[in-house]
C-alpha cells in the first residue's frame, strides 16, 4: 500500500485494520455457520460476502472523507456509493451477483429508501446528481495508487480469510472507470423488473451478514462466539430416560412432560443433537420475569448451567435489568451504562450463540424492523425451543406460527415443550411441520410411570370470589406454609395483597405495573418470600416452589401452569391447590368465560391431578379449539402477516414496520411523583437511570387515563430535539405499583 488511509477517527483505525477485523468476523461466521450457502440457495454466498466486505469501505479513500476524519470540515456524501463503484472490476461473478454485491455494499449503513430520498424518509436530496458523483469520484485521484493496490490484493486476502484464492479484479487505470453505483444499482433495483430476482434469501442473508461483519468489527469484536456443542456437560444430574430420548431426536419435536420434571434439561439435550457446527439457539419465553430467571439459570456457575457469556437476553426491558445488575456488582453508573450498551449491542447481533427472548423478538424480523436481514441470517438454520407455546393469545400464536412457517423454509429446527399442549394446537403444528417427533412419558417405564401417575396436587374448590376467603389464606400462612396467590387482573391482585398485608413479614406482589426499579427488586426476592401474590406473570418458567396456591378461576392450561409453581418436584407429597369458583368482573377481557366454566366443571372436588388426567382435561376443555372470535382473529392475523412477509424486500426499508409496534398493546408511563427524577436523568443523558422510573400500562388503560385528563404528554429538549413522555397522574406505591383507580385530579386523589 502506498500510504495509510483511515476508516475511523475515534479511536483512530486504518482502513486496513477495520477491513481485516470485518473479514475476521466473516471467517468466524463461515466456520460457525457453514450451512448458510445451502439454506439460501447460493453455494458461493461466503465468497460474495468476502468481496462485499473487502470493498465496503474503500470509498473512504476519498480526500474529503479523510479530511473529515481530521476535523478539516464536513463531507456531504456517502462513502458506500463510492465503495460500490469498485464492484464493477470484480471477476468470477455474473451480472446478477454483481448487482447483489453492489447493493450489499451501498446499503451497509442506509437503505435504498434513505439513499434515493423518497417522501418522508428523505435523507439525501442531491445524492443522485451526476455532477456531484463526478466531483466526489475525483476525490479518489490523490489516493488512486492505494485503491489499485487494494484491488490487486484480493487473491491474497481471499486465501487468508476464505482459505481459497479468488481471481484478481481488473485494475482500473483512471478514476473515470469507476462506476456510478447509485444509478447502476439503486435505480436498477427500484425500477427494473429483473430486480425481483434479488427478492430472495440469498440477497437477504448477503446484506444481513455484511452489516453483521461491519457492526461487530466496529464494536471491537473480530470474531463471533462459536456455537455450543457440548451442552450435555453443563447438566448437573444424570438425565432421565425421557430426557435422553428427546435428546436423541434429530429434527422437529414436541415434548409433553409435567412441570418440574426437567423439560429445560431435555431441551438442551435436544438442541445439542441438532448442533452440527455453530447453529444459534433461541429459547422462547412469554414474560420478562421468566426470561430474566432463565438467563440467570443459564449463566449461573454454581447452581445453573454455567454457559456464561454465550447467553444473552432479548426483551424490551433487558437493558435496564442488565444495567442494574452491573450497578449491584459495584460498577460505577457510567461504566455500567457503557458495559450494558456493549453487552446488549452484541446480544442483538449474531455474536452470542444462545439467546433467551420473547416471540415478539422473532415476529418483528418479519415486519422488516431495522436490522431484519441480520436477524434472518442468524435465524436461518437456527434451533428454536418454545416453552409453553399455548399461553399466547390467538393473534400472537397466529403471527408466531406464520413466522415459523418461513423459518422452516430456512432450515430452522423447532422443539415445542409443554405440560398441557391441547390437541388442536398440535394439529396446527402438524400443518406447519409435516414431520416432527412427538415424545411423551411412557407409562410402562418405571421412572416415567412415577412422573405420570404420582399426583402432586389435590383440587379444592372454594365457592365464590377470592375476597370472601381471605381468612382461609391467612390460615395457611399461620400454619407455616408458603403460599402463592394468583389473580387474573392487576387491580384484584393489589386488593388481595393489601388484605393479606399483615399476614406475614415475608411477602411480595408481582405484576406488570411496577416501575422497573421496584420490579427488579421484587424479582430478586421471589424465591425467599412466604407469600407471593401475582398475576399471569408467575405462570411460566419461574423456578418457584410454594406449599399451596389460591387462584382465581382460569382456563385449564393456565391453572395447570399456576399449579406448577407449587410442590414443583413432588417432594411434599400431595398438596392442596385451591380454586375459587368465581372470578372478577373484568376477567372476560383476558379469558373466554365459557372456557373457564367448562374448566370448573371438568375439575372435580378432591381430584388428585396426575399428568394423565391433566392431558385429558386440557383436551376436553379445548375440544373445539378456539372460539369463533379467537379463530377469526387468528385467520385474519395469519393472512395479513403472510402478505407482510411476502412484501419484504432486501436492501430497502419496510413500509410495514409501524404495524409491528401497533402489536405491542401497551404504553410506558412515568408516575407523576417520579417525573422530576426522570427529567433530571434524561437531561443529564443518564438514560438507564431514567428507565427505572417507567411503568407499563395497556393501551386501553392509557385511553381511560387520557379521557380523565390524567395522562398528559410532556416534552423536554434534548440536544435541541424534543423528547416526549407520558405522565400518569395516579397514585404509586412501592409495594403495590401504579394504582389506576386512584387518579389525581387537581391535587386530590380520587378513587
Amino acid at each position: 500500500m502506498t500510504k495509510s488511509i483511515d476508516a475511523k477517527s475515534k479511536p483512530r483505525e486504518t482502513l486496513h485494520e477495520h477491513t481485516w477485523n470485518c473479514l475476521s468476523v466473516l471467517r468466524s461466521i463461515r466456520q460457525a455457520m457453514p450451512y448458510l450457502p445451502q439454506v439460501c440457495g447460493e453455494e458461493h454466498l461466503f465468497q460474495h460476502l468476502f468481496l462485499a466486505v473487502y470493498l465496503h469501505d474503500l470509498g473512504k479513500a476519498a480526500t474529503g472523507f479523510q479530511d473529515m476524519l481530521d476535523d478539516l470540515g464536513p463531507w456531504d456524501y456517502r462513502h458506500e456509493i463510492l465503495s460500490a463503484g469498485f464492484v464493477k472490476f470484480l471477476n468470477g461473478i455474473n451480472e446478477l451477483q454483481r448487482k447483489a454485491i453492489m447493493l450489499a455494499v451501498i446499503t451497509h449503513h442506509r437503505t435504498t429508501t434513505d439513499l434515493r430520498g423518497d417522501g418522508e424518509k428523505r435523507v439525501f436530496s442531491t445524492i443522485g446528481s451526476t455532477l456531484e458523483w463526478e466531483q466526489k469520484r475525483a476525490e479518489l485521484q490523490p489516493n488512486f495508487s492505494y485503491v489499485q493496490d487494494w484491488l490487486i490484493n484480493v487473491p491474497n486476502a481471499a486465501e487468508e480469510f476464505l482459505g481459497q484464492s479468488w481471481p484478481c479484479p481488473q485494475i482500473p487505470q483512471s478514476v473515470d472507470e469507476i462506476e456510478d453505483a447509485f444509478r447502476s444499482a439503486v435505480w436498477w433495483f427500484q425500477k427494473s423488473p429483473d430486480a425481483k430476482a434479488l427478492h430472495s434469501p440469498y440477497a437477504i442473508l448477503l446484506r444481513g451478514l455484511v452489516v453483521a461483519c461491519d457492526h461487530l468489527a466496529s464494536g471491537g469484536k473480530a470474531n463471533l462466539l462459536q456455537g455450543v456443542k457440548d451442552l450435555a456437560r453443563h447438566l448437573r444430574v444424570e438425565p432421565r430416560t425421557f430426557q435422553k430420548e428427546i435428546g436423541a431426536v434429530k429434527g422437529h419435536a414436541v415434548l409433553e412432560a409435567p412441570t418440574g420434571s426437567g423439560k429445560t434439561e431435555a431441551s438442551l439435550l435436544w438442541a445439542a443433537n441438532q448442533q452440527d457446527s455453530g447453529r444459534r439457539i433461541f429459547y422462547v419465553l412469554p414474560y420478562t420475569a421468566s426470561i430474566n430467571a432463565m438467563l440467570h439459570r443459564f449463566q449461573d456457575a454454581k447452581d445453573g448451567y454455567d454457559l456464561g457469556d454465550s447467553v444473552g437476553a432479548l426483551h424490551g426491558k433487558a437493558s435496564y435489568f442488565l444495567y442494574q445488575y452491573l450497578c449491584d456488582k459495584d460498577y460505577e453508573p457510567k461504566a455500567a451504562a457503557k458495559a450494558t450498551k456493549d453487552i446488549q449491542g452484541l446480544s442483538r447481533k449474531i455474536y452470542r450463540p444462545i439467546k433467551i427472548l420473547t416471540p415478539f423478538q422473532i415476529i418483528k424480523a418479519f415486519f422488516g424492523v431495522k436490522g431484519w436481514e441480520m436477524q434472518w441470517a442468524e435465524f436461518a438454520g437456527g434451533i428454536f425451543i418454545f416453552d409453553e407455546i399455548h399461553v399466547y393469545d390467538s393473534r400472537t400464536t397466529a403471527l408466531l406460527l406464520t413466522a415459523l412457517e418461513k423459518l422452516h423454509s430456512l432450515d430452522a429446527r423447532f422443539l415445542f415443550m409443554s405440560a398441557t399442549l391441547p390437541e388442536f394446537l398440535k394439529f396446527q403444528l402438524t400443518s406447519l411441520l409435516p414431520t416432527f417427533t412427538e415424545k411423551r412419558l411412557d407409562v410402562d417405564r418405571a421412572d416415567d410411570k412415577e412422573l405420570l401417575n404420582t399426583p402432586r396436587h389435590c383440587v379444592k374448590k372454594l365457592t365464590g370470589e377470592i375476597t370472601s376467603h381471605i381468612e382461609k389464606i391467612r390460615d395457611s400462612l399461620n400454619a407455616g406454609q408458603t403460599v402463592l396467590v394468583v389473580c387474573n387482573t392487576v387491580k384484584r391482585a393489589q386488593e388481595v395483597y393489601q388484605q393479606l398485608y399483615d399476614g406475614t413479614d415475608s411477602k411480595a406482589l408481582l405484576h406488570g405495573r411496577f416501575i422497573l426499579r421496584d420490579r427488579e427488586e421484587i424479582e430478586q426476592q421471589l424465591g425467599e418470600v412466604k407469600l407471593l401474590v401475582g398475576t399471569q406473570v408467575v405462570e411460566v418458567s419461574l423456578g418457584l416452589d410454594f406449599d399451596t396456591i389460591f387462584t382465581e378461576p382460569a382456563p385449564i392450561d393456565a391453572l395447570i401452569q399456576r399449579f406448577g409453581r407449587v410442590n414443583r418436584r413432588g417432594e411434599k407429597g400431595i398438596v392442596p391447590v385451591h380454586i375459587f369458583t368465581q372470578g372478577g368482573q373484568n376477567d372476560g377481557y383476558f379469558y373466554d368465560i365459557d372456557r373457564i366454566q367448562l374448566t370448573l366443571q371438568t375439575l372435580q372436588e378432591e381430584d388428585l391431578l396426575t399428568q394423565h388426567k391433566v392431558a385429558a382435561y386440557v383436551n376436553r376443555v379445548y375440544k373445539c379449539g378456539y372460539n369463533d372470535k379467537e379463530q377469526r382473529i387468528s385467520d385474519e392475523a395469519s393472512n395479513a402477516f403472510r402478505k407482510v412477509i411476502a412484501g419484504l424486500v432486501p436492501f430497502d426499508a419496510s413500509e410495514r414496520e409501524e404495524e409491528f409496534y401497533d402489536l405491542i398493546q401497551s404504553v410506558q408511563v412515568v408516575p407523576q411523583e417520579f417525573e422530576e427524577s426522570y427529567v433530571t436523568a434524561i437531561t443529564t443523558k443518564d438514560f438507564f437511570g431514567a428507565m427505572k422510573y417507567l411503568a407499563t400500562i395497556s393501551l386501553g388503560q392509557g385511553m381511560k387515563l387520557r379521557n380523565l385528563e390524567a395522562l398528559p404528554r410532556h416534552e423536554i429538549q434534548l440536544d435541541k430535539k424534543p423528547k416526549s413522555y407520558y405522565v400518569a397522574r395516579a397514585k404509586y406505591d412501592k409495594e403495590l405499583g401504579l394504582l389506576l383507580d386512584q387518579i389525581d385530579c387537581g391535587g386530590v386523589i380520587m378513587d
